[in-house]
């Protein structure tokens, strides 16, 4: 091999380790920042997953009283919540409590007991919501670290989307909210729902309805979930009406399937019988059923007496 082959092979080779050391090392930086947050990144990923679920039923049962009490305060039905008051926001798990919680504290507070043109902030909307619910503080150390994150420069680049922590995975970035985030995206909700208007761009929100049109548009949405529960029952009914006029012999063939299986059942029964007294014959050393009348003791059918008997 010639001189300049043989530098370019080791050039080659060097280039290689280098990349390989600089890999190593980035994930040993990875893993020395990720230690203080490990705790943090399971809950998350944790509640990402379906313990939320379970975690949601468990938030439920336990705000029941309090839930229960708000019902009775504001006049409502506790079984016909309102829905403006129970708005699903994505990543809500937060705050330690139940939503309906921490969005009736802030509903009630900022909203209900204002008039149309109050203009209320982000941050009222969050103090509220904290003082009901409270923060996780798992949650709120992993959006107190991406919010810091959010303001390097290596992030300043990237679309707002794609920032985040560099040593977290997009899938925990994507996960991570901060409890204004959640209570901004539920603020966001109403005024889809034309309760609310916003002012000033994610700080601060103008209220449109009073209370009295905003408990009239809750009637109004009762009666409806009431209709719409009928029509699904006479749906119901009409179809079970026409599988009945398409097939009328299913009621017979049902039935005459239940008798075989009964037949079945009875016929299997007397087979584990006969299995079970064949089992206890063989255990007994006797190679047959057949015994002897007087003294009823089992007889070995030998080939002399078969001989005899065709005979």
């Amino acid at each position: 091999m010639s001189p300049n082959k043989e530098a370019a092979k080791r050039k080659k080779e060097r280039a290689a380790q280098q990349k390989e050391e600089r890999k190593q090392a980035l994930i040993r930086k990875e893993k020395e920042a990720r230690a203080p947050f490990e705790i943090a990144l399971r809950n998350l990923e944790q509640v990402e997953s379906m313990g939320w679920l379970t975690m949601g039923d468990r938030l439920a049962e336990r705000a029941k009283p309090q839930l229960d009490q708000i019902a009775q305060l504001l006049d409502f039905e506790p079984g016909k919540w309102p829905t403006f008051m129970d708005i699903t926001v994505h990543q809500d798990w937060v705050f330690k409590e139940d939503r309906r919680l921490w969005q009736s504290a802030v509903f009630e507070s900022l909203i209900l007991k204002k008039e149309p043109g109050y203009i209320f902030s982000v941050a009222q909307a969050l103090a509220y919501a904290e003082k009901a619910a409270g923060v996780r503080e798992w949650a709120l150390k992993l959006s107190q670290l991406k919010q810091a994150h959010l303001k390097q420069p290596y992030n300043q680049r990237k679309d707002y989307e794609l920032r985040g922590v560099w040593f977290l995975t997009p899938t925990e970035n994507r996960a991570i909210r901060s409890p204004y985030a959640v209570v901004l995206s539920y603020l966001k909700k109403l005024c889809k729902r034309g309760v609310l208007a916003e002012e000033r761009q994610a700080k601060t929100f103008r209220i449109l309805a009073s209370a009295a049109e905003i408990w009239a548009a809750h009637e109004k949405e009762q009666k409806q979930v009431k209709v719409n529960a009928v029509r699904a029952e006479r749906g119901r009914a009409t179809l079970q009406a026409l599988l009945g006029d398409m097939f009328p012999e299913d009621e017979k063939y049902q039935k005459a399937e239940q008798e075989w299986r009964e037949r079945k059942e009875a016929v299997t029964q007397r087979l584990d019988y006969s299995v079970n007294n064949a089992n206890a014959i063989a255990a007994s050393g006797h190679e047959t059923a057949l015994f002897c009348r007087s003294c009823k003791r089992h007889q070995k059918r030998t080939f002399s007496r078969r001989i005899s008997h065709r005979q």
